[in-house]
């Protein structure tokens, strides 16, 4: 196969991500809208709301902690002093 045969060409852009970027800024009020439906209407019927989207993090972090530092701290604790 040669240079001649080959059917796809590669095509140059120019400002292809300027371009984008500008469409995406020009519809910078839909791009907010959808987000905002989409963010606030997975938490509408739970107590919290949007801030379990903050909480549970937060949540998982404790756990982390729990978990790494207290529990294994305890088990070479046994292994050094038995």
């Amino acid at each position: 196969m040669t240079d001649s045969d080959s059917s796809i060409v590669p095509v140059k852009r120019r400002n292809g991500l300027r371009k984008d970027l500008r469409e995406i800024y020009e519809s910078r009020n839909i791009l907010r809208s959808l987000v905002s439906k989409n963010l606030f209407g997975r938490y509408r019927n739970s107590v919290l709301g949007f801030g379990w989207h903050f909480v549970m993090p937060i949540i998982m972090l404790v756990v982390y902690y729990v978990v790494f530092t207290e529990v294994r701290a305890m088990e070479v604790y046994k292994e050094v002093f038995e």
